[in-house]
């Protein structure tokens, strides 16, 4: 199994990120602001998040104990999502934050434990722990996102935007099978610059499909929180404009696509 320890320490200086906007949040009280991801408010997201962390350290350790819970909850990705947004909607925000941290802090603990599965059940396909971990940073990434955005507070990137760059790309075939839509046969070249100066290179350098750019701006499509043309992304070829036009690094259905404005 490859080493889980720098996935690990992503997601801790994400989880720490995210903290910082939880304490502005705490700061202003503004936790029924309502952020780009209508109708949610800023407590919804908090509470997205907690929930999942609560559940991930099952998939983790008790495959018997993760499919109970699937069968307790059912398996509809969007019935799920309003099932969080609504059956903890009672929690006050303060609440909610004490919540995600609690289960944030047992998800990495079970994350590092020794001897864990080489696939493991979650909501949508099976997967390795180390995408598991890299999901539940590329999550925290993008409800941060929301977050940030709603308050007008943009934290500098961290390490961890690479663990949702590589989701996204690793998540090309999955874009078009969650869209209906036939996987090519050709993947894309992609090459992105992050905000330290390192530059990323996946694929064939010579293949006519190729999607260029900054990191974050990638990230921004993948996680579906922008619109490939209203970033600096510099899209050729059909295939590339396909998969950025139905791109997604998260489990379950497509959500709601965000316009070029």
């Amino acid at each position: 199994m490859p080493d889980l320890v720098p996935f690990i320490e992503r997601l801790q200086l994400e989880s720490e990120r995210f903290n910082d906007l939880l304490k502005e949040v705490g700061d202003r009280r503004s936790f029924d602001l309502i952020t780009d991801a209508h109708p949610w408010t800023i407590k919804d997201q908090i509470t997205h998040l907690a929930y999942f962390d609560e559940a991930a350290p099952l998939s983790l350790t008790s495959k018997f104990e993760f499919f109970k819970h699937l069968e307790s909850i059912g398996r509809d990705p969007l019935a799920l999502t309003e099932y969080v947004r609504n059956n903890y909607s009672h929690l006050s925000g303060d609440d909610a934050i004490s919540w995600f941290h609690e289960k944030r802090l047992g998800f990495i603990t079970a994350a590092s434990l020794r001897g864990l599965p080489s696939r493991i059940q979650w909501y949508g396909p099976a997967l390795s722990p180390l995408s598991l971990i890299a999901a539940r940073t590329m999550e925290t990434w993008a409800h941060g996102y929301d977050i940030g955005v709603a308050l007008g507070v943009f934290l500098p990137e961290t390490y961890s935007l690479k663990d949702v760059c590589d989701l996204g790309v690793r998540t090309f075939r999955y874009s078009f099978v969650a869209s209906n839509l036939e996987v090519p046969d050709e993947t894309v070249y992609v090459e992105l610059g992050f905000p330290w100066g390192e530059r990323l290179a996946f694929g064939l350098r010579d293949s006519a499909n190729r999607v260029l750019g900054p990191a974050r701006d990638f990230a921004l499509v993948v996680t579906q929180r922008a619109h490939y043309e209203a970033t600096a992304l510099e899209v050729n070829g059909p295939i590339a404009h396909m998969w950025m036009s139905n791109a997604q690094c998260f489990a379950g259905p497509p959500g709601e696509r965000r316009s070029r404005d």
